[in-house]
């Protein structure tokens, strides 16, 4: 069945399933005669040509000219589908069945549901299972579930065994590495992030550098920006701060206490931080109000501005835009492509 149908199963996974997976097509429509819009003389306006002619619009619409990174993440989805599509048809061919039929045969054979199975799911989501449904019903539901993610599991494998070559080119932002860095001058790979002391997604994001630098020690260099966000009240005075900090060489260790304190972050808790990790208090209480400060955070605000960066975090890994909280796989797999793509010596 399509998605949409288990609204039982709805609150405990969001699963977003290609359109021909498990016997759910979206098949269109036969497209009929496009109707008529408007007669001008002997000339006829069609429906057809009234869509067509603000196509360029609406896509301007969803991608404004200098969002790069937004087009791509749009064009890289929809080639994946694409891609994933066609493993499917290549693995199908000969065997008289449709995509669909086939990938319902194989998910069958190959990772075959035992009533096990739904018992242990159920168990593990049953607080976030309805009370008000009917037994079988759930069950079925599971089981489809399950259905569709042996299915995903499946393309898995058959993309991995597949010859794909990905060559959509993505966008690249010229960031200029500012602030002190961590990892080595000479390392491949710079990363840059645009981040704010008091956003919860920003300290989850914390851990996630410090692996990829005890991962690649060699090969990144990493870079903290200021974007203080006007909907935190607090964050602009955690900034100067840390901008304090850096004058006297203790940023880091300043910028994890902050990160390891986001509700401690009024004036006092920054000073008590200032002491904590060993700051002279009376340079650093000149240092707040001082003007090169608050230039030193505008300009990060207008560099951000310049690179339509609106929220945080937003990291640039070698100049290519990775937005939000994003897991250590992420990283690692841009990482690993621009470790790749590197001139051999």
């Amino acid at each position: 069945m399509c998605p949409g149908w288990r609204v039982g199963l709805a609150a405990v996974v969001f699963l977003t399933v290609a359109p021909w997976l498990v016997g759910c097509t979206h098949k269109l429509p036969p497209t009929p005669e496009s109707p008529t819009t408007a007669v001008v003389g002997k000339r006829t306006i069609t429906l057809e040509e009234v869509d067509q002619s603000i196509k360029d619009a609406l896509f301007e619409q969803r991608f404004p000219p200098g969002d790069t990174a937004r087009l791509f993440e749009a064009r890289q989805s929809a080639l994946d589908h694409m891609i994933d599509a066609e493993v499917v048809a290549q693995a199908a061919q000969g065997s008289g069945l449709s995509s669909e039929e086939w990938i319902a045969r194989e998910v069958e054979t190959r990772y075959p549901i035992s009533e096990e199975d739904i018992e242990a799911f159920w168990q593990e989501y049953e607080h976030r299972i309805p009370k008000d449904r009917p037994e079988e019903e759930i069950r079925s539901d599971i089981r489809e579930y399950l259905a569709e993610e042996n299915a995903k599991t499946l393309v898995s494998e058959l993309r991995s065994s597949a010859k794909v070559r990905m060559v959509l080119a993505r966008p690249r932002y010229d960031v200029e590495p500012r602030g002190v860095p961590r990892g080595p001058e000479n390392a491949p790979v710079t990363i840059v992030e645009f981040s704010d002391f008091e956003c919860p997604y920003c300290a989850r994001a914390t851990p996630t550098i410090q692996q990829l630098l005890a991962k690649y020690p060699d090969q990144v260099r990493f870079y903290y920006r200021h974007l203080p966000l006007p909907s935190h009240s607090q964050a602009r005075a955690a900034a100067s701060a840390a901008v304090c900090a850096q004058r006297q060489g203790k940023f880091w260790a300043y910028h994890d206490t902050l990160f390891a304190n986001q509700n401690a972050l009024g004036d006092d808790d920054l000073r008590r931080h200032a002491e904590q990790v060993e700051l002279d208090l009376d340079q650093f209480d000149a240092c707040l109000t001082s003007p090169e400060t608050a230039a030193h955070i505008d300009e990060d605000l207008a560099a951000a501005e310049a690179l339509g960066v609106t929220g945080t975090p937003v990291f640039f890994v070698n100049g290519i835009r990775l937005k939000g909280a994003q897991p250590v796989a992420k990283f690692v797999q841009l990482i690993e492509e621009e470790l790749a793509a590197q001139p051999e010596d």
